[in-house]
C-alpha cells in the first residue's frame, strides 16, 4: 500500500528515526516526530473506467518542540521525497511532487508544527 511505501521512504531518510505514525500523535510523544494523511484519494480514469494509476494528495505532519527543529527536518523530507521515483515495498511510484507547506504552533501542547503537501503518483496493485 501507498501508506507503507510513504512511511518507508520517511525511516530511510533517517530524519526522526521511526517516530512516523500514521493520522495521530501517540500518547507520550518524544519529539520530534512526523504524522502523515491522505488529503485526497484522486484516481485517473480513462472512458473505459479505471487506469490503475492514482494520485492521492498526502499532508505530512513534522511536530517539534523548536520551531527552527520543525522547519529543517520538513526541509529534509521535501528534499528525500519531492522528485521521488521508485520502486517501495512493491509499490511503483511514478514521482512524488511538493505542493505547499504552512506553519502552525499548537499553543495547548507547546508544539511547532509544519505541515508539508506532496502527490503520490502510483500504480495501484
Amino acid at each position: 500500500m501507498i501508506k507503507s511505501a510513504l512511511r518507508k521512504l520517511l525511516i530511510d531518510a533517517s530524519i526522526v528515526g521511526n517516530r512516523i505514525y500514521p493520522l495521530k500523535i501517540p500518547q507520550n510523544p518524544i519529539y520530534p516526530l512526523i504524522t502523515y494523511q491522505r488529503i485526497s484519494g484522486a484516481k485517473m480514469q480513462s472512458l473505459k473506467g479505471s487506469t490503475g494509476k492514482a494520485h492521492p494528495r498526502y499532508q505530512i505532519d513534522i511536530w517539534a518542540k523548536k520551531y527552527d527543529d520543525a522547519v529543517s527536518i520538513a526541509h529534509a523530507a521535501t528534499v528525500a521525497l519531492d522528485g521521488y521515483k521508485g520502486i517501495v515495498l512493491g509499490v511503483e511510484i511514478k514521482a512524488i511532487n511538493f505542493i505547499t507547506d504552512r506553519d502552525f504552533y499548537e499553543e495547548a501542547i507547546d508544539i511547532h508544527r509544519r505541515s508539508v503537501d506532496f502527490y503520490i503518483w502510483y500504480t495501484e496493485t
